[in-house]
């Protein structure tokens, strides 16, 4: 009797094999296993069940019809694979699909270029065009935790998480839903300096979302059981943000560079300062705050004169100055001081945290210092990581910290250089983490490699630190989402768009002598410097007095 194969069987019969000179009786080995697959198979054994066999052949393989009760039909359907491909039924290659929009083609180089116009109430709308069928649209409003005081700390972070809920027009779950059915992907973020509205949208949809971004920023209902809900989620991220070495550390280094002023404000709000924080509270914030030129209304891969036309609908409204006497807080330039935080392991925690942590800043200039660029190529020229990494060209395997630190000594678990940039100050230091008992090794090695890069730095090092930052510049902005972005920081901040081309420039311009001069400026600021490890490993670190001395240029 013949019976049917498992669907994975070839369409042809095996050839006897040979192997060795003997002759193998029947087929292959592997035929046989076929066979007696199939012969446990309860569909071939049941006389009343149907075979279905599909092997992905024509249409007369999708139903097998049982034979008798003794046998079952083998069939074998003709392999696709050896079957050539029909053009009948294809359409020609300049049939447009359905429902796509035709491209919008332009031969005029100035339509890639950013567009700024400003409303009479002051905002500011920047966009490009980019001619995709995706687009970037948002709101960027100059607020954040250097804007607020004891009795307003934490609003802009509450209104960052009341987002995108009731308005005075529309509930939430209608929002949610209409988003959804949009396919968008709305987000937004808080910061020192900046509150971020975005959305990622198809075209056609930006107008909708426009109006949705309007109603979120002029009419948010703030709706208590919704601040309940929210308050709640967020003392669960508290409890777990606040022990992270990653996340905590950089909050501090603030601290102590910049002490009680508002810049020193950390981002990992308490709990209990946001549930202070009414709904009544929160709109006297965004009255003082939401105001035209502390707004730039933001697009990447859309219209500029359809943007303009919709931030004037939706936004012209808005009021260009503060009501009343404006509130003045963190206006004033932070005043660096520089000091030290020394944090110790909690004893039930010593096992889960089994590294010592350092992170030391230095005074840096914001992004209006004439060294800005300066610093970002010394940044580079570091580098640094993970000891792990994935290896490949573009890892930075090359920096300084890798091939003189994380080469060099087993026991430094991660060692990399930031910087920490803002309107008119920041940061630029080191982290580093290593196994518990050498952290005093670890200062030593730390504080030894921002005074030597002060002292020499090679052509090779600083070509390499050129390259790699202008690549990153260039390949980020491919991204519609960083490109973005980009356009919204610079105009919010410089009130125009240096492009790709005019920061490279500035980027080539910078010498070895310039990073020299710019890392002795650094160490000539009082470091701040947050530890966190063992309490006896603290105790066996220098004081603040000895490490300041060490790094004097």
């Amino acid at each position: 009797d013949s019976v049917s194969e498992p669907f994975y069987s070839s369409p042809r019969r095996s050839a006897p094999t040979q192997r060795k000179g003997k002759k193998m009786l029947g087929r292959a080995p592997l035929a046989g296993l076929k066979r007696s697959l199939a012969r446990s198979n309860p569909l071939s054994q049941n006389k009343s069940r149907r075979s279905y066999f599909w092997r992905g052949g024509n249409q007369q393989a999708q139903e097998l019809v049982g034979a008798d009760k003794h046998k079952v039909e083998r069939f074998t359907p003709q392999d696709p694979r050896r079957k050539k491909p029909s053009t009948a039924l294809a359409p020609p290659l300049s049939t447009l699909f359905p429902g796509v929009p035709e491209a919008a083609i332009s031969l005029d180089p100035s339509a890639a270029k950013t567009r700024i116009t400003t409303l009479d109430n002051g905002i500011r709308v920047a966009s490009e065009e980019n001619f995709s069928q995706m687009s970037v649209v948002g709101l960027y409003v100059n607020t954040g935790t250097r804007f607020e005081d004891a009795a307003t700390y934490g609003s802009s972070y509450m209104l960052e998480r009341m987002s995108f809920k009731s308005t005075n027009k529309t509930p939430m779950s209608d929002i949610v839903s209409e988003l959804e059915s949009m396919g968008s992907h709305v987000t937004t973020s808080s910061s020192r300096e900046v509150l971020v509205y975005s959305a990622e949208i198809l075209r056609h949809h930006v107008e909708r979302t426009m109006e949705l971004i309007a109603e979120t920023t002029q009419q948010p209902q703030f709706n208590a059981e919704e601040m309940e809900d929210q308050l709640r989620a967020y003392s669960f991220d508290h409890e777990e943000n606040s022990t992270n070495p990653d996340l905590f550390i950089p909050e501090l280094l603030h601290k102590a560079a910049f002490g009680d002023h508002s810049m020193g404000h950390s981002l990992l709000i308490p709990p209990e300062q946001l549930q202070s924080l009414s709904a009544d509270s929160l709109r006297n914030y965004m009255t003082d705050r939401y105001i035209g030129p502390n707004m730039v209304i933001c697009g990447a891969g859309v219209d500029h004169d359809m943007l303009v036309k919709l931030a004037d609908t939706y936004f012209s409204k808005m009021p260009a100055k503060t009501p009343g006497a404006p509130k003045i807080i963190g206006l004033d330039r932070p005043l660096y001081q520089g000091g030290e935080i020394r944090v110790p392991i909690p004893k039930e925690k010593e096992e889960k945290h089994d590294k010592s942590h350092i992170m030391i800043g230095f005074e840096a200039g914001g992004f209006d210092d004439p060294d800005f660029y300066i610093l970002y190529t010394l940044n580079s020229m570091m580098g640094g990581g993970s000891s792990f990494s994935s290896g490949g060209p573009g890892k930075g395997m090359y920096t300084r910290l890798y091939t003189r630190v994380l080469n060099r000594y087993g026991w430094v678990d991660a060692a990399e250089t930031y910087v920490s940039s803002y309107k008119d100050t920041g940061l630029f230091g080191m982290y580093a983490k290593s196994d518990p008992a050498r952290i005093t090794d670890l200062l030593r090695v730390v504080c030894g490699e921002l005074i030597e890069v002060s002292k020499q730095v090679t052509k090779e090092e600083l070509d390499r630190a050129k390259n790699q930052l202008k690549t990153s510049i260039f390949m980020n902005l491919e991204s519609r989402g960083i490109l973005f972005d980009d356009i919204g920081r610079q105009v919010l901040l410089y009130d125009k768009r240096y492009t790709a081309q005019e920061l490279c420039d500035l980027i080539d311009s910078v010498t070895m002598e310039d990073l020299a001069r710019v890392t002795r400026r650094l160490l000539s600021s009082p470091p701040s410097i947050v530890f966190y490890a063992q309490q006896k490993h603290l105790d066996q670190l220098p004081d603040y007095e000895q490490v300041q001395r060490v790094l004097k240029p």
